[in-house]
């Protein structure tokens, strides 16, 4: 068919349809004829796929492109092989209709049955381009016809990055603009700091120097002090030496006056004092050889000052009426003894308290008593332990013996009675009851019973 003949054809098709529309128009109008309601379309199906465009799906870029097309076209997320695939696809220059086209027509693509309009011939295009020589030649055509609407999109792509580069930088400058400012006030508080800094050490050295001074001046005021008291101290002394001194002369000499008042007083009150002494010389003749004809006396006596001797410290010894052997027995040890008995006749006949009250408190390292019979039948034995605990020094050793004592041979030379038996278990019992410490038996070898205590 020849141009010619092509426009007469359009020439007569257009006088036809002018001709059947004059005549429409002439003609009487025809009754209106309402059309029939139109029949109730069937609701889709709820889980039908909503109809996706290829520029809603390839306006992305790379894994944002990619994790959308899998969502839109398989409804599910990218499984790690697949994007793995399409990725190196996209990375090899393969177009984003080609990457659709796979998701689309894949087989699980056709099960999910997306529509996509145009999709189908833009990629059987795109495949057509993997065709040898064929496909380079169908896309050098297709490329060269897009050429000019692939100059807009390089021009506008031009565009679009220069403004985009523009928005970087503006932005670039803005936040390096903030951290110069920022860094112009940290260098700013930084250099506050470092002047408070420099005051403060001015301060402090300023303050040394004062302390120092202070320092200085205090330990010339504590040499002044301490002068003035060892001037006081050296004056105090001096004067409470020499109070000292006249308070001595005095007490030595009310002592004097007192020996001389009692020796007058005994004077007076035992005028038959010359009976007292023969009955007591008597006594003591008789005492002497009762104890010497007991042959087991001097082990038992050695055994028990050893025992004493082992167990007491330093300090004086007080006896009470235990013999001049046990006396003669403690002087060999260098135990310093200290009898109860005054001058040269023996006081066994005597209260035995009146030794202990005129003892000191925490005057003696040890007490003894070997004879406590006659000792118990002058002063009862709480009287006793408790004046062991006032005179005896801390850790003082006391010595209880169960034997024959000049006291008790005295007793039974004159008429008295023996008494009853003392147990020593008994008074055992009492010493541990008073407060006295390592209360334990000292027999001697012929098992005569004593007893050993140390007071707190």
């Amino acid at each position: 068919m020849t141009e010619q003949t092509d426009d007469t054809y359009l020439a007569r098709i257009k006088d036809e349809i002018r001709a059947e529309a004059e005549a429409a128009r002439r003609r009487s109008p025809l009754p209106r004829r309402e059309a029939p309601p139109a029949a109730a379309q069937p609701d889709a199906p709820a889980d039908a796929p909503r109809v996706r465009t290829i520029p809603e799906l390839s306006g992305l870029h790379h894994l944002e492109f990619l994790h959308n097309a899998f969502r839109a076209v398989l409804k599910r997320p990218p499984d790690g092989p697949g994007e793995l695939v399409q990725l190196r696809l996209l990375a090899a220059g393969a177009s984003k209709v080609e990457i659709l086209g796979n998701l689309r027509y894949s087989p699980e693509g056709r099960e999910v049955g997306v529509p996509i309009p145009g999709l189908r011939p833009r990629y059987l295009l795109t495949k057509l381009f993997r065709v040898p020589v064929l496909g380079y030649v169908a896309e050098w055509l297709f490329a060269l016809a897009g050429l000019p609407k692939l100059m807009h999109h390089l021009r506008a792509s031009d565009t679009y990055h220069v403004a985009h580069a523009r928005d970087l930088r503006k932005a670039f400058d803005a936040r390096f603009d903030d951290h110069t400012r920022d860094i112009a006030e940290h260098q700013r508080l930084i250099e506050q700091h470092l002047d408070r800094i420099n005051r403060a050490g001015e301060d402090l050295r300023r303050v040394q120097v004062e302390l120092g001074g202070l320092a200085t001046t205090t330990q010339r005021r504590f040499a002044a002090v301490d002068t003035a008291l060892d001037a006081v101290r050296d004056l105090s002394g001096t004067r409470i030496q020499g109070q000292l001194d006249e308070l001595r002369h005095h007490v030595l000499s009310m002592n004097h006056w007192l020996t001389s008042l009692r020796q007058t007083i005994a004077a007076l009150e035992n005028p038959d004092d010359a009976a007292n002494r023969s009955a007591r010389t008597l006594a003591a003749t008789v005492v002497a050889r009762h104890l010497a004809g007991d042959a087991g006396r001097p082990p038992r006596l050695a055994g028990w000052r050893d025992a004493l001797a082992a167990a007491a410290g330093t300090g004086r010894v007080l006896d009470l009426a235990s013999g001049q052997d046990w006396q003669a027995a403690l002087a060999e040890r260098g135990l310093a003894i200290e009898p109860a008995d005054a001058g040269d006749l023996p006081s066994f006949l005597d209260d035995p308290a009146t030794a202990l009250v005129r003892t000191g408190d925490g005057a003696l390292g040890a007490l003894t008593a070997l004879g406590l019979a006659g000792v118990l039948r002058r002063l009862p034995v709480t009287g006793l332990l408790a004046a062991a605990q006032r005179t005896l020094q801390p850790g003082g050793v006391l010595l209880l013996a169960f034997t024959d004592s000049p006291a008790a041979i005295a007793d039974r030379l004159d008429g008295g009675a023996a008494g009853a038996t003392i147990e020593p278990a008994l008074v055992a019992e009492a010493l541990a009851a008073a407060g006295f410490l390592d209360v334990r038996r000292v027999d001697a070898a012929d098992g005569t019973p004593a007893l050993l205590a140390r007071r707190p």
